[in-house]
């Protein structure tokens, strides 16, 4: 039962004015859901592969992970 956390951003989620909303994607058991975030970037801040390269965003939505990450150990075998 391991849970992996990890910040994506995915194509088809490209907004009006041209920006993406960070998301943290979570996978427990194969299965994923997605967590939005208040963190929105634009094209110049993602790769062609759609990875984040601005360091700021990652920066803050990796301290969101670790709280999340927290959070999940407090919880222990209650995750599923």
């Amino acid at each position: 039962m391991a849970i992996t956390l990890k910040a994506v951003v995915l194509k088809h989620n490209k907004r009006s004015d041209g920006t993406y909303n960070v998301k943290i994607r979570v996978t427990l058991n194969r299965r994923t859901a997605y967590i939005s975030t208040e963190h929105y970037i634009g094209g110049r801040q993602i790769t062609p592969e759609f990875e984040i390269k601005d360091t700021f965003i990652l920066d803050e939505v990796n301290n969101d992970i670790r709280r999340l990450r927290m959070e999940v150990s407090r919880l222990g075998g209650k995750v599923n």
